[in-house]
């Protein structure tokens, strides 16, 4: 008859005879232990059996299980703030824009140079691209950064990036010194400067139409005019509707 003494997995004489199945099965501890078959079809077909758990616990092995780390709430206002550290010090370091940047010359063709002049533009390029970088306030300070890329970033829909400190974009906005004391109010940097290339005045400009009227309220009891877009062919016109909101809420003109 035949015996197997040592398990099949040691005879010699089934070396390279043998098939191996293995699986992982988790203990009510959390532990995974492998159990793995051993089988041959030789003498009508044998199988054993190693099995972690049971060698294990044969031959015990200290084993202390990690104590599960608490879940942490990510801190968006701590990852917030140290993006808009960085970007504040990028920004001063950047070159200053001089009209050659092709999201300019796009808008303003020959008159980009004399356009670039009305604000502090600044010029860089990262991974997504080259682009032209101003500084937004709020309530007399800094309050964020705008970056509008030659093309739209990769995985967006957009080529704008808002880099903002931990009290977010509502309220913030891009300042064009002007002549008078009257401020026109704009959706996007191309309209802000051209309002202020043809007028002299001076131009807050909101960033996005839902902003406009956080910014209107933040220039409350100021000569506002609101400079909307005419978004034509877009479903509701967002930017006159907006544009009508804060006027209505602020009796702006």
């Amino acid at each position: 008859p035949f015996k197997i003494t040592r398990g099949i997995e040691l005879e010699r004489k089934y070396q390279g005879k043998v098939a191996c199945f293995g699986r992982l099965y988790k203990s009510k501890s959390g532990k995974e232990y492998p159990r793995i078959n051993f089988h041959t079809n030789k003498h009508g077909g044998i199988t054993e059996t190693w099995n972690g758990y049971n060698a294990e616990h044969d031959n015990p092995i200290p084993f202390t299980p990690k104590p599960r780390q608490p879940k942490t709430k990510d801190n968006s206002d701590e990852w917030r703030t140290k993006r808009f550290n960085a970007a504040k010090a990028l920004f001063k370091d950047l070159p200053t824009e001089t009209g050659e940047h092709s999201y300019l010359i796009s808008k303003f063709q020959a008159q980009a140079p004399d356009v670039a002049k009305l604000t502090d533009i600044r010029r860089g390029a990262d991974e997504h691209g080259s682009y032209i970088m101003v500084e937004l306030m709020r309530s007399g300070f800094v309050a964020g950064y705008q970056k509008i890329y030659d093309k739209n970033i990769k995985s967006r829909e957009t080529n704008k990036d808002y880099i903002v400190n931990a009290e977010g974009k509502n309220g913030a906005y891009l300042l064009i010194d002007g002549d008078s004391d009257k401020i026109y109010i704009t959706e996007g940097l191309a309209t802000g400067l051209t309002v202020a290339f043809a007028t002299g005045n001076t131009v807050a400009v909101a960033l996005d139409a839902g902003n406009i009227i956080h910014v209107a309220e933040s220039l409350a009891g100021q000569n506002i005019t609101i400079a909307a877009d005419n978004d034509a062919g877009n479903n509701g016109n967002t930017g006159i509707l907006k544009a009508i909101e804060a006027a209505k809420s602020l009796a702006a003109r």
